[in-house]
């Protein structure tokens, strides 16, 4: 999903968010907002994930771990 965050993030940055007609006036999406949709993103694809995030390990007396 890294890979496809970047895809998304390059594409909505060479696109501007707003452009206005005859004042040329442009606006581009901000970089707090596109990181805050990678967050998001993020943290959607790991809810989807088997197990929800909750590992289990067995911990042995010498001190291993499988």
């Amino acid at each position: 999903m890294d890979n496809d965050i970047l895809e998304i993030i390059k594409n909505v940055l060479a696109n501007p968010k707003r452009v206005k007609g005859d004042e040329g006036e442009v606006e581009t999406h901000s970089i707090n907002d596109l990181l805050k949709a990678a967050e998001y993103l993020r943290k959607q694809e790991q809810a989807d994930e088997k197990g929800l995030g909750v590992t289990f390990k067995k911990l042995r007396p010498d001190g291993s771990i499988d």
